[in-house]
């Protein structure tokens, strides 16, 4: 039976603006994601309420910015302004590619073919991803004509007002990209429907009761750590406990410390990072 996560009506939920809403009704002060720094302390944490308004603000300046209707790369480290802008696209009707933050000229490289494949040159981001591109990589031809937009330094003054009719469940949530490592990287167009049916799905195969708590480190911008990071746990009005990739593979024991501090209850990883755990628990590090 499919747990529809625990609201009185799962009709009222036919998109993620719909969930977002319900939450920051229903849920307006619990705790909805907390990201940690190092993969240990809480450095940063949003209610429903306050992941409500990101969004809304977010969803407003992108509306005032002609952006509605439009494709939008998504280009963020994990943490909490990627969630933000995520639900403040949809509910602003930006269409977002979510894409690796580049470390090398081929990571750049491929974000211009995501870019150009999906018909955009806007490149919503962070004020210090934006200037690091710039220091690093501006002398590349690949970035000229992209518009970088930080996120994190937006004019959110009355943006609510310029807020655009909600979506509804065909309308298109994400742009969703293969790696790319055979040859260009190939997109794939997620509905509202698409996102709740797997969710869902996904909810039924491992129930989240109220008192559940995820806890991950996989990168938000693949559609595993997402799902898992963002979806399930907003879908089930469960807490969500993100740590950035690399403070699991520099210390793997990370993931099973907060899993036990936090009270972790769903997590999910490829088989590697169960091997990583196991080799540091049989040499005494966790």
């Amino acid at each position: 039976m499919v747990n529809f996560g625990f609201l009185p009506n799962s009709d009222e939920k036919s998109t993620f603006v719909d969930m977002l809403r319900l939450r920051g009704e229903k849920q307006p002060d619990e705790t909805a994601y907390v990201f940690l720094r190092s993969g240990e302390e809480p450095q940063e944490s949003l209610t429903y309420q306050g992941l409500h308004d990101a969004a809304c603000v977010r969803a407003g300046a992108f509306a005032a910015a002609g952006l509605s209707g439009r494709n939008a790369v998504l280009l963020y480290p994990s943490g909490l302004e990627f969630v933000q802008t995520l639900l403040g696209g949809m509910l602003g009707r930006v269409a977002g590619a979510p894409v690796q933050v580049p470390r090398s000229r081929d990571d750049v490289l491929r974000l211009r073919r995501i870019a150009d494949d999906a018909r955009t040159t806007t490149v919503l981001t962070t004020s210090e991803v934006a200037r690091d591109l710039q220091e690093r990589f501006g002398d590349m031809p690949a970035l000229s004509g992209l518009s970088l937009l930080p996120t994190d330094d937006l004019d959110l003054a009355n943006a609510e007002e310029s807020l655009p009719a909600p979506p509804g469940p065909e309308d298109v949530a994400l742009l969703q990209y293969t790696s790319g490592s055979t040859g260009a990287p190939k997109g794939v167009m997620v509905s509202h429907a698409n996102f709740l049916a797997n969710v869902a799905e996904t909810d039924a195969l491992w129930p989240c009761e109220p008192a559940g708590t995820v806890v991950n480190w996989l990168p938000l911008f693949h559609d595993m750590g997402m799902l898992f990071g963002v979806v399930l746990p907003l879908w089930a009005g469960i807490p969500s406990y993100l740590m950035a990739p690399e403070a699991f593979i520099r210390r793997p024991a990370r993931w099973l410390e907060a899993m036990a501090r936090f009270g972790g209850t769903h997590a999910a990883a490829p088989s590697f990072a169960y091997e990583l755990c196991a080799r540091a628990a049989a040499d005494g590090q966790a």
